[in-house]
């Protein structure tokens, strides 16, 4: 079957989508890592992180290439979990973003029919003869043509015929097995802080010295001094140690309630849930067309694709991420909320606003805590009245009571 676009000599646009796509993602890694990672490529961001930090659209970018742990494998990064299965092979962002921006240009000199409408690999006599001695280095450094062209989606060909070699990326793959359970030289050397060189020194792990150790490492890492950090943080600032004394010797969970800290659990779903409300509230103040407010009258949560074609990305992220436009509907909505298909979005809108109001609060509440502190307090109503909440008082006993509310923002009462 002959498309239009082969037909044409066009590239077809799921293609072009893609390599353009994968460009941008790479290109908004590298800066990524450059601000918050000093440029270190060893260890693969947590999508998590990358929305707290404000970069919603790389974390979507990521969610549509395959994910975290794809992506990790293919650019050779280690996976957050800590379990190391990278088999392919070295590679760095910058080699790839250099080699896609030359394939790039190159199709921007080209003027269809094209012969072969499809993005290739270059082969080593193209990347020659235009000056791009360093990219032939790399290419062999990092596997070979057929390798790279699999790793970063290209289409690659012998030179001989139209026809894929699987026994040759096959055995260039296998050469790469095995790579990162071979110890660099100088690996054997201990840091200070690692296990084996406290019992060298006599110094082992107990209970007191993990928890002791665990609040000075929040009081410095952390956004908040009062949250437990994942096991992959530890990793990515260098306190592996601290990480194995938790795993090996004791428990998380008990480490995290002796220390007085919010499990991680917790304290992330609450992140996401104000980041969310945060964006809708943006998002609503944006629609401000007619067609915008037809578009939403039965519900003022939009679609993730939606969200997206709006260039809120990190909205739509947000909203995959919750299940979906319905769930979270149905995650803010009520018992105070009108079964009236045409009142309700209204009623939704002021329910996400009494939330986002309730769980900056509470936010805010958190940010003057020192540990112990092992939950999210829903603030009480005493407190509420005394700062002069009364409208949000009424709406919560309104919306079946303060252990309604406090639930669906996954906080306490007292």
């Amino acid at each position: 079957k002959i498309t239009i676009d082969c037909a044409a000599g066009l590239v077809p646009f799921k293609e072009w989508r893609f390599f353009e796509s994968q460009l941008q993602l790479f290109v908004e890694l590298k800066q990524y890592l450059q601000l918050y990672r000093n440029g270190s490529e060893e260890y693969f961001p947590e999508p998590t992180e990358i929305i707290a930090n404000g970069h919603g659209e790389l974390a979507l970018l990521i969610q549509k290439h395959g994910g975290k742990v794809l992506l990790a494998q293919k650019l050779d990064m280690r996976l957050s979990s800590g379990i190391d299965k990278l088999v392919w092979g070295p590679m760095t962002l910058d080699f790839a973003i250099q080699l896609l921006h030359f394939i790039r240009s190159q199709f921007l000199q080209m003027t269809p029919p094209l012969l072969y409408p499809i993005i290739c690999m270059p082969s080593e006599k193209d990347l020659i003869r235009c000056g791009r001695e360093d990219l032939v280095c790399q290419v062999v450094e990092f596997g070979g043509y057929e390798n790279v062209a699999r790793r970063l989606g290209l289409a690659y060909f012998d030179g001989k015929s139209r026809k894929l070699d699987e026994a040759v990326f096959r055995g260039a793959r296998s050469l790469w097995k095995g790579r990162k359970g071979i110890a660099p030289s100088g690996n054997n050397v201990q840091p200070i802080g690692s296990t084996h060189a406290r019992k060298r020194k006599g110094v082992a792990w107990t209970k007191k010295l993990v928890i002791e150790e665990l609040l000075q490492y929040v009081a410095v890492n952390m956004t908040l001094p009062i949250y437990m950090p994942k096991f992959s943080h530890f990793d990515e600032n260098d306190r592996g140690d601290l990480k194995n004394a938790i795993a090996k010797h004791f428990k998380a969970n008990s480490i995290c309630d002796a220390a007085g800290l919010i499990p991680y659990k917790v304290w992330s779903k609450f992140e996401l849930q104000l980041a969310l409300l945060t964006e809708l509230s943006h998002f609503r103040g944006y629609l401000v067309n007619d067609r915008d407010k037809i578009l939403n009258r039965y519900s003022i949560i939009p679609t993730h694709s939606k969200a997206e074609s709006h260039q809120f990305t990190q909205l739509a992220y947000l909203i995959r991420l919750f299940g979906g436009r319905k769930k979270v509907e149905e995650m803010f909505t009520l018992p105070n909320s009108n079964s009236d298909g045409e009142d309700k979005p209204s009623h939704n809108a002021i329910n996400m606003d009494r939330f986002l109001e309730l769980a900056s609060l509470a936010k805010a509440s958190l940010l003057a805590k020192s540990p112990p502190v092992k939950e999210i307090a829903m603030p009480t109503k005493t407190d509420l009245l005394k700062a002069n909440h009364t409208e949000l008082v009424e709406w919560i006993e309104c919306s079946g009571g303060f252990g309604v509310v406090a639930e669906r923002l996954g906080m306490t009462t007292a």
